[in-house]
């Protein structure tokens, strides 16, 4: 995975194009906020919650970490390839002796590496409260903790391809960036929720259902679980399919727009 030119690229272009003292700056704000959130919560957490308010408290740090990356996703990945286009240099690209797979997963992995920074400052205390849970009662099984990332993984995964096919099939950075935020939202979010009075099993390809109705959720039904296994395979089976059509399309004429 190292040795993609085209990931080093991405990651040298993020450290350049990103202003010291801005970074400086941004990580000063960010290790505050995060020092006051695990100073309270954490004394909260250990010595003052009842394991079913240590848990709610769970719920709403990953509720609150899921839709920052559901809102910020589209944006970062939905210009990754357009963005080439625009700046004459993917075409140059095209003539070195990467393979178009081999660009499109650079680009994707750049992302995906993004996507998982993003995850991690939160982790700790996760693991704090679930550490608490677990030494306490025998009513909250660890493999949720797992399922609820591998949900969020997973779910950012298919948000990121979607980024990348539309950043591919258009021309132009913000209208790949505007297609890929009305898909995600307007069709996965809103449409499956609309239509889903006539087609019930719709509901679950709503990321924001599988997240908070259901990994979220304390004991789920059989049933319950089955499909929720079968729309994140559903989700991780489009998301895929959206990047081999990426890598297709790599080398023909976009359109116009």
């Amino acid at each position: 995975m190292w040795n993609n030119p085209v990931l080093r690229k991405e990651l040298l272009r993020y450290k350049l194009r990103n202003d010291k003292s801005a970074r400086i700056a941004g990580l000063v704000i960010t290790a505050l906020f995060l020092l006051v959130l695990y100073l309270l919560t954490g004394r909260y957490i250990l010595f003052g919650a009842s394991q079913s308010v240590a848990y709610s408290v769970w719920q709403v740090i990953m509720g609150l970490q899921f839709t920052a990356f559901m809102l910020i996703l589209p944006g970062t990945a939905g210009n990754i390839i357009s963005k080439e286009r625009e700046q004459q240099t993917l075409e140059m690209l095209l003539f070195t002796p990467l393979s178009s797979a081999e660009i499109i997963v650079g680009k994707l992995l750049s992302s995906l590496l993004l996507f998982a920074a993003m995850l991690l400052p939160l982790l700790p205390i996760n693991i704090l409260i679930w550490a608490r849970l677990i030494a306490h009662s025998t009513h909250y099984p660890f493999i949720q903790f797992f399922q609820t990332y591998l949900t969020q993984f997973l779910i950012g995964y298919f948000i990121l391809a979607l980024s990348v096919f539309f950043s591919n099939l258009l021309s132009r950075s913000l209208y790949a960036i505007l297609a890929s935020y009305t898909t995600l939202f307007g069709l996965f979010c809103i449409g499956t929720g609309l239509l889903s009075g006539l087609v019930p099993s719709l509901v679950w390809l709503n990321p924001f259902v599988l997240f908070f109705e259901h990994s979220l959720a304390e004991n789920q039904s059989p049933a319950d679980v089955l499909s929720f296994t079968m729309a994140l395979f559903l989700l991780t089976l489009l998301a895929t399919v959206l990047l081999a059509v990426s890598i297709a399309k790599l080398r023909k004429p976009v359109q116009g727009m």
